[in-house]
């Protein structure tokens, strides 16, 4: 195949992963209850390959996405504690008080 041939294949594979991963984004804000992501989008989706590395993410706020890999690689390594904390890659504190996550 010409290298016009691979060019092709590889932007229409890139593009399916990328809108794949705005349909992520756009099913969250279309089945959220809460006002802060329907409002401000705030919330990140990403798809990764089999070793945690992200090769594309959907069109919402990036700020999320540096914690993404990080957080992967702690389920990938079959630590089973939450994602959200600050040592497993999350970029907000929650804490258990009452039964209740507080946050």
């Amino acid at each position: 195949m010409s290298d016009a041939g691979d060019v092709f294949e590889f932007e229409l594979f890139k593009n399916s992963l990328h809108s794949l991963a705005d349909e992520m984004a756009l099913t969250v804000l279309r089945t959220s209850y809460s006002s802060v992501l329907k409002g401000s989008m705030d919330y990140s989706t990403a798809i990764c390959d089999a070793q945690g590395r992200m090769v594309a993410q959907g069109l919402t706020l990036p700020q999320h996405l540096g914690s993404i890999p990080t957080a992967l690689a702690s389920v990938l390594g079959h630590c089973l504690a939450p994602v959200t904390g600050p040592l497993w890659g999350g970029n907000w504190r929650q804490a258990v008080a009452g039964g209740s996550i507080e946050g």
